[in-house]
């Protein structure tokens, strides 16, 4: 055990046991073995395990309950936060506590051995019974019984506690016995004969010696005190004693025994002879003298006084308790870690994260990234030790958890305003099969958990599990690749932002030098600068900019992934003023500048945050330019974040397979050496396992909401659901969010009226869009709502998408082909039904389009749904977005003279919905001077095609 006043190895800690019985009697604990849970007190969050020598609780938050523990066994606690308020008392037991958090207030924490009572004042020894015979000695007192000892490992411990460890006192002492009386002398003879005198008589035998008092009992031995703490004990009022105890009361000596009275002396008198017959007499007159009495018995001593036991520490008024506490690091607590814990902690806070509460996850997540930087467990005596794999893996999961937090991630590592262009309709197949995976892990959790469960029965729900989680393991590294894929693709879309960025700033400065000059005089700095920081701004929705910024605030300090290149590692939520951006500049300058660092602000504040600039005179006629050129920087941010949150969402993969892999092999181990289903590491598994099962079913599902949200068209909705739910109530959240796409569909205001757009820019109104695409060979555009092209829609119509573009460049040659990529940049936005103006961020889409120059009169070749790539799935598109357009063929035709281009034809068809108020739009104002009418036709078609027509999702 560890010694008070030095930095102890943890090693023996928990392999060794002093047991109450009297004196310093230590016994070893047995060794490692499987240990059976107790399903009187189990749930997932808290688990007791009961051996021969302790009682074993794993938990996550826990009040100390002493009725919850065995007085009589050894006390180990692993516990993330722990509150004691109350006394806890084991005599003589060891009490171990592990936690990241330690709250006491007013606690005690009492491992004293017992005292000994010993003899009773009167009792003595037996006493002589013979004559002469001496007193038994007394018995000695018994000892007293050695203390336990109380190790506290924790991150941080504060409040007001008393820990003691005093050796019990040791028992009085016997008294000695009394010593009888000594045996009387003999008789003197009587006289004969001559003189008829008798003799004297003998001396009495010496009495009984006195019994020696039994010695009082040794007092217990003092027990160790020890404190190991992250963090300073300042906020910590510590009182403890570690005592010995006080040597037992002596018995008294016996009473000698008397010496034996001497004999009587011989009769005497006169002798006489009778004549005729020779017959003498003796005629007895008196005695002879009585022999002296005995010696007194030998006089015996007290016992000796039982011996104190040894103190450990002793305390006294003012002194330090430096020598029971030490300042360590997270090494000195590895070797005793409990991985079970550890895995129960993860669970929780994956719940907890789902649920929004996500500041108090931050220091907890942290805590279980230290105690995985390295081996774990080789101390503990109670579990299997998991491999380092297994221990990097879940190394690995929370600190890209960690990651998610810093980027401002939800519970699912997306962006809040983030959408994957699936339809709702489509998950049917990919939810079904997770949940039919769940409900058969749920089925053997219950089974294995449930009352009066036979063996058997533990056996086959175990290994309905185990199979079970080879099929999870396939899923999720199916879905590793699918999230690797789409980083890899992600990152050549942000290449392609970053260009077109990069040639809008070129082709702003060139437009005018006017503007570049208001704008540094107006910001204080040069141009480049002003331009980083605007391009280094996320926007988030009203309701989750406040938990994004506090939980920035609170993870800025943790380490995340740190050694992936290009890769966001701070989100700073601002206010949507001048004066923030300029204070973010200067306080991350080099950050935004390699991209690192994003600033949030929220979704209503945004284009008043550029409004100083894009109101200056010197703008106006830049208005188009600009407005691409704000459309591209919400673009290339929201790819940026995504592929963060994919590459985050990637790293979280590859370690939760790793780790559950590496979980499944130790679990089988255990289970097959100890052939018994109970041990806590199944009892665990099967937890963990179910909670994995519902943490991807609930991804999905969230995928599922969103995607359902973007087919109606409102801002980002929760999951109908809240904290850790069964498999049949995440299947309910399956079945409302079906339910809710048919009701919308029937409380939709009439059918899905399908139009056509035709949009013209011509050189003469857009300078500078002409003089890129002449350079470049690209044409950039943006539509707001306020576009003309589509303003008879605004003013009618509500949720207007499009699934089919053409487009004709005016004076580009009449000789070959032209190859165009149309794309939309990721960020649509909507006018619903309620009026209601909704961003979506997506990832870009690419439409491949090719027209033939030699037939201008059919310009538009358009494929039906050509939005929707090959496989016909795509969600159709808002047409208010970013349009890039690039020539894609300029070098193997070069016919084509995009020198004499002077006009772009870009034709949208679609659909669009009256508003649920039917009331009119037209206060919505025309931003370009450029459109024929549009064009509508009456969309006919079934209740399902209608479903798919007006879709805004698709796989």
């Amino acid at each position: 055990m560890p010694v008070v006043g030095k930095n102890p190895s943890v090693e023996p800690l928990l392999n060794s046991s002093r047991m109450p019985k009297k004196g310093p009697v230590n016994r070893r604990l047995p060794a490692r073995m499987g240990l059976r849970y107790d399903p009187s007190v189990l749930s997932d969050s808290f688990y007791r395990t009961v051996t021969d020598t302790a009682v074993i609780v794993r938990c996550v938050n826990w009040t100390i309950d002493p009725s919850a523990l065995l007085p009589d066994k050894d006390i180990i606690i692993f516990a993330d936060t722990l509150a004691l308020s109350v006394t806890l008392q084991a005599p003589g037991r060891n009490v171990v506590i592990v936690a990241r958090e330690f709250n006491v207030s007013n606690g005690v924490i009492d491992v004293s051995g017992a005292s000994e009572t010993g003899y009773l004042p009167l009792d003595r020894a037996r006493d002589g019974w013979n004559p002469g015979q001496g007193g038994s000695d007394g018995g000695s007192g018994p000892d007293g019984h050695t203390a336990g000892n109380i190790s506290i490992f924790v991150g941080s411990i504060y409040g007001s506690i008393d820990l003691k460890a005093d050796g019990g006192g040791g028992g009085r002492g016997q008294n000695g016995g009394n010593g009888a009386q000594g045996q009387q002398g003999p008789n003197g003879e009587d006289g004969k004969e001559t003189g008829c005198v008798g003799s004297s008589g003998g001396q009495g035998e010496q009495g009984g010696s006195a019994g020696h008092g039994g010695p009082g009992g040794n007092g217990g031995l003092g027990g160790h005190l020890s404190i190991q703490s992250l963090t300073p004990l300042s906020g910590l009022n510590l009182k403890c004693t570690a005592e010995g105890g006080a040597g037992g009361v002596p018995g008294q000596a016996g009473s000698p025994g008397p010496g034996g009275p001497g004999g009587s002396g011989g009769q005497s008198g006169s002798f006489g002879c009778q004549s005729h017959g020779g017959e003498c007499w003796c005629h007895y007159t008196g005695r002879a003298a009585s022999g002296q009495t005995g010696p007194l018995g030998a006089q015996a001593s007290a016992g000796a006084s039982g011996k104190d036991g040894s103190s450990t520490y002793v305390t006294s008024g003012g002194v330090d308790y430096s020598s029971v506490y030490a300042a360590v690091d997270i090494t000195a607590l590895s070797p005793i870690i409990s991985m079970t814990q550890l895995l129960m902690l993860l669970h929780e806070l994956g719940i907890r994260y789902l649920i929004g509460d996500k500041i108090p996850i931050v220091n907890s997540l942290s805590w279980i990234q230290a105690c995985t930087s390295g081996p774990i467990g080789k101390a503990n005596n109670f579990e299997t030790p998991p491999s380092l794999v297994e221990v990097a893996a879940l190394n690995r999961q929370v600190t890209s958890m960690i990651s998610q937090l810093q980027l401002g991630l939800d519970y699912y590592g997306v962006p809040y305003n983030h959408v994957n262009l699936v339809a709702a309709s489509v998950f049917q197949t990919v939810v079904q099969r997770w949940l039919d995976n769940s409900k058969t892990i749920q089925g053997a959790y219950d089974k294995y958990n449930a009352a009066q469960t036979s063996l058997d029965d533990k056996r086959s729900a175990l290994a309905n599990a185990m199979e079970s989680c080879s099929q999870v393991l396939t899923d999720l590294q199916s879905l590793q690749s699918q999230i690797a894929a789409q980083s890899s693709a992600t990152q050549d879309q942000i290449a392609q932002l970053t260009n077109q960025l990069t040639s809008l700033r070129e082709s702003i400065s060139s437009a005018s030098a006017d503007f570049v000059r208001d704008v540094e005089t107006s910001a204080g700095c040069d141009f480049g600068a002003v331009l980083v920081t605007i391009s280094s701004i996320v926007e988030a929705a009203t309701g989750a900019y406040g938990a994004i910024a506090s939980v920035c605030e609170q993870a800025k300090s943790l380490s995340g992934l740190s050694n992936i290149a290009d890769l966001v590692k701070t989100v700073k939520a601002i206010a949507g003023d001048v004066n923030s951006l300029k204070q973010a500049y200067a306080d991350l300058k080099t950050s935004l500048s390699d991209d690192s660092a994003k600033l949030v602000v929220e979704e209503n504040n945004f284009e008043q945050t550029l409004k100083p600039y894009l109101s200056l005179p010197s703008a106006q006629r830049l208005q188009s330019l600009l407005q691409t050129l704000v459309e591209t920087i919400r673009a290339r941010n929201q790819r940026i974040l995504a592929y963060s949150a994919f590459v985050v969402k990637n790293e979280q993969l590859k370690a939760t397979i790793a780790q559950k892999q590496a979980e499944f092999d130790r679990v089988r181990d255990a289970y097959n050496l100890a052939n018994d289903p109970q041990i806590v590491q199944c009892a665990v598994f099967i937890g963990t396992l179910l909670g994995q099962a519902k943490s991807t079913l609930l991804w999905h599902l969230y995928e599922e909401n969103r995607a359902f949200d973007y087919w109606i068209v409102q801002e980002p909705t929760d999951l109908p659901l809240s904290g850790d739910l069964d498999v049949s109530q995440l299947q309910d959240a399956h079945n409302r969010i079906q339910d809710r796409l048919l009701q919308a569909m029937t409380t939709r205001n009439g059918d899905p009226v399908g139009f056509t757009a035709p949009l013209r820019f011509t050189d003469d109104v857009f300078p500078a869009e002409f003089d890129r695409l002449r350079k470049t060979g690209m044409f950039n555009i943006s539509l707001p709502l306020t576009a003309s092209g589509f303003q008879t829609l605004a003013s009618n119509y509500t949720t207007v998408t499009v699934n089919e573009i053409g487009v004709v460049f005016v004076g580009s040659g009449t000789t070959g082909e032209i190859d165009l990529e149309v794309t939309q940049m990721g960020v649509s936005s909507f006018l619903n039904q309620a009026g209601q103006r909704v961003i979506f961020y997506h990832e870009p889409k690419k439409i491949p389009y090719n027209y033939p120059l030699s037939d201008p009169a059919n310009p538009y070749t358009t494929v039906k749904d050509n939005l929707g790539l090959t496989d016909g799935n795509f969600a159709y598109l808002s047409p208010y977005s970013t349009w890039d357009i690039k020539v894609c063929n300029l070098g193997t035709n070069p016919n084509i003279k995009l020198q004499d281009v002077h006009e772009i034809q870009i034709q949208f068809k679609g659909f669009c919905l009256a508003p649920l108020n039917s009331r009119n739009l037209s206060s919505v104002q025309p931003m370009y001077r450029h459109s024929p009418a549009v064009n509508f036709g009456r969309y006919k078609a079934s209740a399902e095609e209608r479903l798919h027509a007006s879709a805004q999702s698709s796989e």
